[in-house]
């Protein structure tokens, strides 16, 4: 099931996104959406039909979000999703989707996947290593697959080995989900975050705001993806510094990982247990499904 929860998909780049994942063997059944010119691609009650529909229909094995922006935040306390308990699906998106994949992991210890979406980097056209691993996801249970990028360079901030769940995504959602009931705690997790179109100052003031909530003080380990200005600009080692600034404990850091907006973009498995070693250069999920 491909349906579009957030912001409305460009048609053409859709489109080739759907095509691509045609081409790979997989069924796909697309949900309609509205011809929206705003930031949202139907109304929250058609957004949250759809993607209820899809949640409780055994016939879809998986669910994939054409794209992203804003939206899926408004329709989380209208969603059912009990019946992925019973009949789990793989589930796939990112940017504004962290809400639900945090939502999915508190409420039911749901795993996801963060990746490429149809309407977005998939429609059009996915680097080698980017396609690499979106295959793993999509094909593979996971037991011990590595997704540590091999020769793309990675910052080591600072080393260490830990394990724990790998949770966050988009700073911004994790941020706007604070104070609500669909947050997880971070107790003893592997944080990664990544964002786009956000200044500097943006960027500061998220992290200050993860420092002050405590969150800091109660991973183990940190692991920083794109972070990109509004004009296109990294702002990547400014986000690592910060990070380095406001976590004392000597808990892992890696920046500069090929996670978010910009790829290549690593499919990485959020809320699974992951291993982060950076002496042996590994990313490795410790139980798979």
């Amino acid at each position: 099931a491909v349906v579009s929860s957030s912001g409305p998909p460009d048609t053409d780049i859709l489109n080739n996104g759907l095509t691509a994942l045609l081409s790979h063997g997989l069924d796909v059944h697309q949900f309609g959406y509205g011809n929206s010119s705003g930031y949202l691609a139907d109304s929250d009650a058609y957004r949250t039909m759809c993607l209820n529909y899809a949640i409780q229909d055994e016939s879809f094995d998986a669910i994939l979000f054409s794209r992203g922006g804003y939206g899926l935040m408004r329709i989380l306390d209208r969603l059912i999703t009990e019946p992925l308990e019973n009949h789990p699906k793989l589930i796939m998106g990112m940017s504004d989707l962290t809400a639900l994949q945090l939502y999915l992991f508190k409420n039911h210890g749901i795993p996801t996947f963060s990746g490429p979406m149809p309407a977005g980097q998939l429609g059009r056209g996915l680097d080698e290593l980017s396609f690499k691993y979106l295959e793993i996801a999509l094909k593979t249970n996971m037991d011990g697959a590595n997704f540590w990028p091999g020769s793309f360079p990675v910052e080591i901030v600072r080393p260490g080995r830990t394990v724990g769940n790998l949770l966050g995504g988009c700073i911004s959602m994790v941020c706007a989900l604070m104070g609500t009931d669909y947050l997880p705690s971070f107790k003893d997790s592997i944080l990664f975050i990544e964002d786009v179109n956000e200044p500097l100052y943006k960027y500061d003031r998220m992290m200050t705001q993860l420092r002050l909530a405590g969150i800091f003080n109660a991973i183990s380990g940190l692991i920083i993806g794109h972070v990109v200005g509004s004009c296109g600009e990294s702002f990547t080692k400014e986000v690592s510094t910060l990070a380095s600034e406001m976590i004392a404990a000597p808990i892992p850091i890696i920046s500069g990982y090929p996670h978010g907006h910009c790829l290549p973009n690593i499919t990485l498995p959020h809320g699974r247990l992951l291993e982060l070693d950076t002496k042996l250069a590994s990313l490795r999920v410790v139980h798979g499904d």
